[in-house]
């Protein structure tokens, strides 16, 4: 049995509308709330020069700061969809309309005319009628977040789409491998949205608020496993109130727990996640989860400084979730133990 090591966590290795902006606005709501919360780790984190942002010649103020601006070109394509024929950047947008357009099933034609196709033939899994997304993780650039869905797509026998994630590595920002680390805890404690989450709503949208709902299987990897667990809870939420405002106000109140519940159900029978290498603290209910867990995931089992664990396992369930917890001794330690290219998707 491997030994528990601390370690630094490894890096996870059409233009969209421009102006779009990750993170905290600088005078946007949440902000004096970020900065506070910020502030409540900064001296922990200098004084100790470790933690989720690893060794840093600044305080997590010092990033808020630096987060008001220098988007990247890569952080532009957050929430795009990749074309597999190499043409670019989809939005998401236009993805749903040409789906909606097009005869036949919607998740079918986006699998089709945008899915990462498995290129091994004795590994290819019987056709499903199911949307099969992937969100990677933070610091992987669009080519080797692309890469890596074709990989998994060849691993699992199945077409899979890619939703960029975005980072700030190609920034000119001090430490920018260390701002996509500060991002993801703002996104974690819920002062930000970022456009990931606001994208990766609207296909679920897209998928299951027709008269005829898509089956959706969303894999979620690292720091995208918050992004889009808040993703999902966003979408319950905003599906539970149009449901409520389309009937006739004298209902509203009283029908509330029945719509929760047909809401619950449509989650439950046509979205299924997975999540490898997560991060988040809770598991919104209605979808069917698998998650997956390497014993020695240092990002998993980080302790956080207010007590419990960054992610959840086995040992740390959400006892809301409709979930099934598959902790595994995988092959690698370290870093790699958490990469899900190196050992997770084989373990799958």
């Amino acid at each position: 049995m491997k030994t528990r090591r601390p370690t630094n966590p490894r890096s996870e290795t059409t233009q969209p509308p421009s102006g779009r902006q990750r993170g905290v606005q600088r005078n946007g709501p949440g902000n004096a709330a970020a900065q506070d919360a910020l502030q409540g780790q900064a001296a922990e984190a200098t004084e100790a020069n470790t933690g989720w942002f690893g060794a840093m010649g600044s305080t997590l103020s010092e990033l808020f700061h630096l987060m008001g601006g220098g988007e990247g070109r890569d952080l532009s394509r957050e929430g795009t969809i990749t074309d597999p024929r190499g043409k670019g950047a989809v939005t998401v947008a236009s993805a749903i309309e040409e789906a909606r357009a097009a005869d036949g099933s919607f998740a079918a034609f986006l699998m089709q005319r945008y899915g990462f196709q498995p290129r091994i033939d004795e590994h290819r899994a019987p056709d499903t009628d199911t949307l099969r997304v992937m969100v990677p993780g933070l610091n992987t650039p669009e080519p080797e977040a692309s890469r890596r869905t074709a990989l998994y797509a060849d691993v699992q026998g199945q077409p899979m789409m890619h939703l960029h994630n975005g980072t700030y590595l190609d920034t000119q920002l001090p430490a920018p491998d260390q701002l996509d680390y500060a991002s993801a805890a703002l996104t974690r404690i819920g002062v930000q949205e970022t456009e990931l989450m606001r994208q990766l709503e609207a296909l679920l949208s897209g998928a299951l608020s027709g008269a005829e709902p898509s089956d959706v299987h969303a894999i979620l990897y690292s720091d995208s496993t918050i992004g889009g667990t808040r993703a999902i809870a966003n979408f319950r939420a905003n599906e539970i109130r149009r449901r409520i405002a389309a009937l006739p106000p004298s209902r509203r109140r009283s029908a509330r727990e029945d719509v929760t519940a047909e809401v619950d159900a449509l989650l439950r029978e046509h979205l299924f996640v997975e999540l490898h290498g997560n991060a988040t603290g809770d598991l919104p209910a209605g979808p069917r989860y698998m998650v997956w867990t390497d014993t020695e995931d240092q990002m998993t089992h980080t302790e956080l400084p207010w007590g419990g664990q960054l992610g959840r396992d086995g040992q740390n369930r959400d006892s809301d979730a409709d979930a099934v917890y598959v902790d595994y001794d995988g092959p690698f330690s370290g870093g790699d133990a958490h990469n899900l290219a190196a050992g997770g998707i084989h373990v799958v």
